[in-house]
Formats: structure tokens, sequence, C-alpha cells
């Protein structure tokens, strides 16, 4: 099973890499993903002693529904709970605030653009009011799916709404299929993911010509 897993890493890996090559009309992690899964779809029928880490495997079902608003709180609002949970709710805003400012700049040095301070915060600052309504906790700028974003054509802020929408109706119509998914497949994409944030080049430059104290 090791030796599958590493193969199926390493065939999802080869994918990633050279498809865009080919084709940059359809994204690769979707060709990638979508064959790894299917291969082990196949594996797993016609040998049923061998069993893939998958999404479902390994993290449960995915949910096909909508999740249903409630109050989190459940009555219990009082000056009480304020008090005892503000010193927590300031760390994660000011942490959120700055992790979304990075993947912003991050954003910003990968499509030579510049972003607003201002529309980053206030969009968070509404998301992370809304989301616990939903059962949500809170959120950030996330810089692995800004920069996987980019990487595969983003070139504006509606990309991450077309990407929402596609979430939801994965969620609602595909969900059965996605959880089938194997986690060594995903394991690739993310080593793809951190190759290119890692921004290998500039890490090469400094080596060059920074000091070597700085190095």
């Amino acid at each position: 099973v090791k030796i599958l897993l590493w193969t199926l890493t390493g065939f999802t890996l080869l994918i990633l890499i050279f498809w865009p090559k080919w084709n940059k009309s359809i994204p690769a992690p979707v060709i990638a993903l979508g064959a790894s899964t299917g291969i082990c779809v196949i594996i797993t029928h016609l040998y049923p002693d061998v069993a893939f880490a998958t999404i479902q495997s390994k993290f449960g079902e995915i949910p096909r529904s909508l999740p249903t608003v409630s109050v989190p709180w459940h009555g219990d609002f009082s000056f009480h709970t304020v008090r005892a949970i503000f010193p927590a709710a300031f760390a994660i805003a000011v942490l959120g605030a700055l992790e979304s400012l990075l993947s912003a700049v991050i954003a910003d040095g990968m499509t030579q653009s510049k972003h607003d301070p201002d529309a980053e915060l206030i969009a968070l600052c509404v998301g992370n009011m809304l989301c616990p309504l939903f059962g949500g906790v809170a959120a950030t700028g996330a810089i692995a799916r800004t920069a996987t974003n980019i990487r595969y054509g983003a070139t504006s802020p509606i990309s991450a709404i077309v990407h929402a929408l596609f979430v939801l109706m994965a969620l609602l119509f595909f969900a059965s299929t996605i959880s089938l998914v194997p986690m060594a497949a995903l394991a690739a994409l993310l080593l793809m993911v951190a190759f290119h944030m890692s921004e290998i080049k500039h890490v090469r430059h400094m080596v060059r010509v920074a000091p070597s104290t700085d190095v």
C-alpha cells in the first residue's frame, strides 16, 4: 500500500507540473485530483483489500446541505460573557487582520497589483461577524489558497467569489464524489502550493547578494 501511495503522489505531482504546459484553460488540480480519485476507485473496486486514506475515511462524510442559522451564545449573552471572551477575541482579530494583510501583500507581489487594506479588513470583519451564525469560526485571508488561485489564472477578487460559489455547488451536488479524493493526492497538491509560495528564485538571489550575517 505504501508503494501505491508514493506512486499516486508522484503521479499527481507529474500532472500538476506538466499539465499547465499543455493546457492552461483547465486548472491542473482539477485534472490531477480527478484522475487520482478515479484510479483509487478502480483499484479499490478490483482489489477490495487495498484501502486508501480518503477525505471521507480521514474526516468523515462531507455534509450535503447548507448549515442552519443559529445564535452561538444560546441566550447566555451578558457583560460577564463579553468580558470573558474579549481578550481572546481581540487576539484573534489582530492575528486575523495581520494574516489577511500578509496574504494581500503576497497577492500583490504575484500579480503586480495594489490592494486596499481598508477594504480587506472591513470584508474580513463582516465575514467573521456573520459566519458564527452558521456554525463557523473566525477565518482570515488564506495565503495558500490565494497563491493557488492566482497561480491558476485568477486576475481579480471576482475569482474568489467564483471559487466560493464553486465550493458551494460542490458541497450541495458532488459531496459524495469529493469525499473519495485520496489524501495522497492532496499531499501532492499541497507540496506544489508550498513550492510556489516559497519563491525559491528570491531565496537564491538573497543567498547570492545578501551579507553573510543576513544569510
